[in-house]
Order: C-alpha cells, then structure tokens, then sequence
C-alpha cells in the first residue's frame, strides 16, 4: 500500500467517524426530546386543568364583585353596612368554597390523609391523656406533705 492510498483511506475513516458522530448526537437530541414531550404529556391531566381553569374565572369574578362593593361604599354610608354584611357573607363562602376545592383537589390526585395526618380535631378528653412520670393527681396529693430533705446514703454534705 501506497502513502497516497493510506492518507486517502485514513480521510475515509475520519469522514466516517465524524458523520457517525453526528449521527450519535441526533439520536440524543431526539430521545432528549421524546423524554420531555413524555412528561409533558403525563402533566397534562384535562380535570386538573378544568378546575383550574374554574378556580380563575372564580377569582375574577370575586375580583369584579369587590371592585362593586367598594363602588358602592363610595357612594354612601348605607352602601357600606350592606358592603359589611356581603363582604362577611363572602368571606364564609369563600372559606367553605376553599375547603371543597382542597378535598376535590385532593380526591382528583388520589392524595388521601395520612392516618396520623391530621384532621378534623376531636375533643379533648383529659382521662385519655398519657404522660410521662407522675399524674395531677400525685402532685395533689404531695402537695400537704411538709418537704423532706433528700434521701443520701452516707455522710450528709457540710455546706
């Protein structure tokens, strides 16, 4: 073999690799791509969409409702007990309408409570309180007893 014929073969060999090379780094760029349009794909979920979607027009709609409520509060003091009442009339559904949407949301994510989460709170009752050491009760009952000093075994302790 020839030099002419090896160089000519080894800028074969170069071609070769440097369009595999570009081959190599199409193939990541399109597995890159699928994997994004995949996860796209899996966060688009419509019935989330669809209360989101409900929860904005909520949103403007209290927005146009205050913006109302403080027109007519401008207008004079009748208008602003009336504004009072609605706002406070507001204010619970729009807590109770919270509430629904976090237990809807919830349910639509499969997102169930915890069994130490917590809850709605139960009332306390104090016979089921468990502490550690001694009860009320003890202290009560120590509490008429004059103070001793403390048990030592030994010599006492000169001060």
């Amino acid at each position: 073999m020839t030099p002419e014929e090896f160089e000519r073969l080894k800028e074969q060999e170069k071609a070769h690799l440097r369009q595999l090379r570009d081959l190599k780094s199409q193939h990541r760029d399109v597995q890159r791509k699928t994997s994004i349009l995949d996860a796209l794909r899996k966060l688009a979920r419509p019935d989330i969409d669809e209360t989101h979607d409900e929860q904005v027009g909520k949103l403007m709609q209290d927005a146009a409702m205050s913006e109302a409520r403080l027109d007519l509060a401008m207008e004079g003091q009748d208008a602003v007990d009336l504004a009072a009442r609605d706002a406070e009339q507001a204010e619970a559904l729009r807590r109770a309408e919270a509430e629904s949407l976090v237990r809807q949301m919830k349910g639509e994510l499969g997102v169930a409570d915890a069994p130490g989460g917590r809850g709605p709170a139960a009332p306390a009752d104090p016979a089921d309180d468990k502490t550690i050491g001694r009860a009320a009760a003890d202290d009560e009952r120590h509490a008429d007893e004059p103070e001793r000093p403390a048990k030592s075994i030994g010599r006492p302790r000169s001060s």
